[in-house]
């Protein structure tokens, strides 16, 4: 049974059913069901007991039964509980469950028929457990209770979640209920998990709080970091993981990987790595580094999206044992190996690089090298869609592929030869060009000679679905009125191609009826996307719909107009993408045929537009226009009138000046505007726009328009005339404009006008100093990160504003993230708890503030009791980076989960703190100090880092790790190895000037 998106339903089943309704029913499926407020009531439990799969979504109350198999709920933000204690306890079958997106604030409710405490909760044949995005969950079951999850095989989630999932969440603080009574009570920790095998965490900053036998079973482990630290803990727990095979990294930042010299022993080798959508790891194996002690027996490697990545770096004896490497979309990758480390990877059977774009060789040529380069077991190797590369090596080097015996080449354009030296594939027989629905195979006697066929062989594709034309010199693409080749294309990409002028003649329109993607970048010449070479109205090809989905035009110099007398619509198009286009004035050109009446014409015509005349986008999705430089309006004047039910449509009448034109684009999620010099408005008459579904927004670097505003007179509209309704759903902000108030709004803003507001990231050109407008901040009551750079800005927050304006407190109270930089006025009282909001904030950036002496007093400090990460960097006057000057201080100052610290580039910075007083960093983790030269200690008074004792965290300016056994210690110790060193150099100076 399947219930599939009943949004307003609340009720499923009435209660009065007869006894065996639906007894065969094994399988039961609820879906987007917005209203349902319950889907079994309790007198019905026993209609159901042949239930044996039951899949939630979007629903409100859920009722399961002994035989349930599988549970799966999502998407379900009303939902408080997934079932109440008395059926937890007795899901004796349930082998899958999977809880995401939901508003669930505990897994199990406290119910009646719960008689023994503490509740023992076991799950004996739960194999694969998914528990994400629960972002309100606060604990497993309230009561007391212990949890086993003895056949548990595959586990996916977060560590918060997992404390819970455990049982340990809150042990640390020994959290109590009633009389002093423990919440939780854990069983011996090898139980919990005794079968695990498969882990996946989303974030592991938390990881050392769990018992070190926890995972000792596990086999597979994959992590993914969200960019933002955490990444000094991965070794953490590698180290207790003695069974771990096989490790993925996903969306790290490997800035902050360390070296731990003295346990290095202590790391198990690993037979499979695979690094995803990672940052700042430029190689896989350097000396000291934690990868090259686990990955000697390495026998996979996989590195895809990261964009950072070199080569893989490994040593003389590194890989010996890899038998399959795979690159892809690695974009600054210039090869993979050099010559003397191909050599080594001497169990090598298969090798496949792809989609790297500046990839030119795959063997490195480094000159010289006498010695055969035998590459003895390797039998597959595959070139994919590397539009730079030139050759497997351009060195004149020897290879040897014994074994090789499959090549498979596919849109590499530029590959002519794939060795210059001697080449020797003996078992070779065949090379396979592929591409994206055919394939061929070509052999001509040696691999050489077979490489440059490929580049000159034609084929006849009748079926073509996917074309890519890169960085060929010809002038026209196609000829003939009509091409039977075309009426299966699906999606084109035409980039570098600098001769062609057009990309379509009109008549071929007619054939383009499946193109849904269509991509030109980099064409220097292309003036028009579609030409009509002369022919006119007549044409009984014209007024033809594209059912294009996605159009992207980019790098596009001397582009003026897409279509030439020709009207066209895109009613199915979702992605719309226009950059560097400077001289594109129109995206659809003015139409008169004989059966429509004429389109009057008004006395001067806006041609700098980039929608225009009868062009309606009522599916799209995403919406950019960058760099066009002659753009002045979004939407031209011609003939709009307002439309409240679809999105921007254009009619054959002129809009009166009196009246206000509503424009509505019902899916958009993401729209960007950047770098549009001319533009001053979405359109020049009195109009408001509609957003429903905007989630993201970008506008920068438009120096005439006023983004912000209500006012609504003609010859004054801004860019957006805001109301409540305008940006219902918007979560991310970014704006660049030179001038703050006017750039941003220089009127009254309703509170409403941004009531989902989460990200606010503002760049600014410094001009007049200058605070954030009161009205624009009151309107954002969902703030949770700000992010501001380069700006002549004296203050965050007007305190007048919030003192006088509706008793505010404080500015931004859901505040969790906060980066600062290139703000050179900025002062001090931007961190008074009275006027920015501190209590929910968990990470603070601040660089490049010239301004700052120290960066809070000891009174704010103590209102970061949530603080996670603290980076300081390039602050040239910072002294300290707590000041009790004129406070009473009592007690230690508690920085309670402060778990990262980096203080980098402080030339004044003489201590975290000289006031003598105690400071506490329960679970500090990781310090970074690079560049302080005045640091002679951390602190004045007493000092506690138990955590950081144990994790040997500190770095100095090389990257070198140093402790000597606590951190004022081994403050002292850098200071004076640096003024030893300069001591040093000035000798080394003093001498050599004596000698001249």
């Amino acid at each position: 049974m399947t219930i599939f998106r009943l949004r307003n339903t609340k009720m499923i089943f009435h209660n009065e059913l007869q006894p065996g309704s639906f007894c065969q029913l094994e399988e039961m499926v609820v879906e987007d069901c917005d209203e349902l407020l319950a889907i079994f009531s309790s007198t019905m439990v026993g209609v159901f007991n042949y239930l044996q799969e039951h899949v939630d979504r979007q629903g409100q109350g859920i009722r399961s039964f002994q035989n349930l198999r599988k549970l799966r709920v999502s998407r379900c933000e009303s939902l408080k509980n997934l079932f109440p204690a008395s059926i937890a306890k007795h899901l004796q079958q349930l082998d899958d469950l999977s809880i995401r997106s939901c508003g669930v604030e505990e897994i199990v409710s406290e119910g009646e028929g719960v008689g023994e405490q503490p509740v023992r909760f076991e799950f004996p044949k739960v194999s694969s457990l998914l528990v994400e995005n629960l972002k309100k969950l606060k604990c497993f079951y309230k009561g007391q209770h212990t949890i086993v999850w003895p056949m548990l095989k595959e586990l996916s989630t977060d560590c918060s979640a997992l404390l819970m999932i455990v049982g340990l969440e809150d042990v640390r603080i020994q959290e109590t209920k009633g009389k002093g009574e423990a919440v939780l009570l854990v069983e011996e920790v090898p139980k919990v998990f005794p079968n695990l095998q498969q882990l996946e965490l989303r974030d592991i900053s938390d990881v050392d709080q769990f018992p070190p036998d926890l995972f000792h079973h596990v086999k597979v482990f994959k992590v993914e970091g969200g960019y933002h630290g955490g990444s000094f803990s991965i070794f953490s727990f590698l180290r207790r993981s003695y069974n771990l095979e096989s490790l993925e990294i996903f969306s790290f930042n490997f800035e902050d990987v360390i070296v731990y010299k003295e346990v290095i022993g202590t790391l198990s080798p690993i037979k499979n790595l695979k690094l995803d959508s990672s940052i700042n790891l430029k190689h896989i194996w350097r000396k000291d580094s934690e990868f090259g002690h686990i990955i000697y027996n390495l026998q996979t490697l996989r590195v895809w999206f990261c964009d950072d990545f070199l080569n893989i770096g490994a040593s003389s004896v590194s890989f010996r044992n890899l038998t399959t490497l795979e690159v892809s979309y690695c974009k600054m990758m210039i090869n993979v190996v050099t010559p003397s480390v191909v050599e080594n990877l001497v169990q090598l059977t298969a090798m496949r690089v792809s989609h790297c774009i500046e990839m030119t060789e795959i063997v490195a040529n480094e000159g010289d090298y006498h010695q055969t380069i035998v590459v003895s077991k390797l039998k597959c190797l595959l070139l994919s869609n590397l539009q730079s590369l030139t050759s497997f090596c351009s060195g004149s080097y020897t290879f040897n592929f014994p074994c090789l015996e499959n090549v498979v080449v596919a849109m590499c354009p530029k590959l002519k030869i794939f060795s210059e030296g001697v080449l020797s594939t003996p078992q070779l027989q065949r090379v396979i060009k592929q591409e994206t629905y055919y394939q061929n195979e070509y052999w001509t006697g040696d691999l050489n000679t077979t490489i440059q066929q490929l580049c000159t062989k034609k084929a006849v594709i009748p079926n073509l679905k996917r074309l890519t034309l890169s960085s060929i010199g010809i002038h026209m693409i196609w000829h003939h009125p009509s091409s039977s080749s075309l009426t299966h294309l699906y999606r084109l990409r035409v980039e570098g191609c600098h001769n062609l002028k057009y990309l379509f003649p009109s008549f071929l329109l007619k054939d383009l009826v499946l193109l849904r993607f269509l991509e030109i970048k980099d064409c220097n010449m292309m003036e028009q996307v579609i030409f009509t070479d002369g022919l006119g109205a007549e044409d009984h090809w014209r007024n033809y719909t594209i059912l294009l989905e996605s159009l992207s035009l980019k790098d596009l110099p001397k582009l003026k107009d897409i279509c030439f007398e020709n009207y066209l619509e895109f009613p199915w198009l979702r992605d719309l993408t226009l950059k560097n286009c400077p001289l594109l004035k129109t995206f659809i050109s003015k139409s008169v045929s004989g059966d429509e009446p004429p389109i009057h014409q008004p006395t001067q015509t806006n041609d700098s537009a980039v929608l225009n005349e009868k062009v309606v986008f009522p599916r799209l999705e995403e919406l950019l226009i960058q760099d066009c430089e002659s753009l002045e309006e979004i939407i031209e004047l011609q003939g709009l009138i307002a439309n409240e039910s679809q999105s921007t449509s254009a009619t054959l009448s002129i809009v009166p000046e009196t009246v206000t034109t509503k424009f509505v684009f019902p899916h958009v999620t993401h729209l960007g505007l950047g770098k549009l010099p001319r533009l001053k408005s979405f359109f020049s008459r009195m109009h408001t726009t509609q957003w429903p579904s905007l989630k993201q927004m970008e506008v920068i670097e438009c120096p005439k328009a006023r983004i912000f505003g209500e006012v609504q007179i003609s010859n004054q509209q801004p860019l957006f005339c805001v109301n409540e309704d305008t940006f219902p759903v918007l979560e991310g902000l970014t704006l660049k404009t030179s001038d703050m108030i006017k750039g941003i709004c220089d009127g009254q803003l309703s509170l409403q006008c941004f009531p989902n507001l989460k990200l606010l990231n503002l760049q600014f050109f410094p001009q007049t100093s200058t605070t954030l407008p009161y009205c624009f901040i009151r309107s954002l009551p969902k703030l949770q990160k700000l992010v501001i750079n380069n700006a002549s800005i004296s203050e965050l927050v007007q305190s007048e504003g919030l003192s006088h304006k509706g008793g505010h407190t404080s500015a931004f109270p859901q505040l969790k993230e906060l980066s600062l930089s290139e703000l050179p006025e900025l002062t001090l009282k931007t961190f008074e708890p009275s006027l920015l909001s501190l209590k929910n904030l968990t990470t603070l950036e601040v660089s490049i503030c010239q301004a700052f002496i120290n960066l809070m007093a000891c009174s704010t400090s103590k209102s970061l009791t949530l603080l996670e990460r603290l980076s300081i960097a390039d602050c040239e006057l910072l002294e300290e980076i707590i000041s009790c000057e004129g406070e009473d201080l009592q007690g230690s100052i508690v920085f309670p989960k402060l778990k990262y610290l980096k203080l980098s580039h402080l030339p004044s910075l003489a201590s975290f703190s000289l006031a003598h007083h105690s400071l506490e960093f329960p679970v500090l983790q990781m310090v970074i100090v690079t560049e302080c030269p005045k640091m002679k200690n951390f602190c004045q008074g007493e000092l506690s880092t138990p955590r950081l004792e144990q994790m040997h965290l500190t770095r100095d300016e090389d990257g070198e790790l140093q402790w000597e056994g606590d951190l004022n210690t081994t403050i002292k110790h850098m200071f004076d190895e640096m003024n030893m060193q300069n001591s040093q150099a000035v000798e080394v100076t003093d001498q050599l000037l004596q000698m001249e």
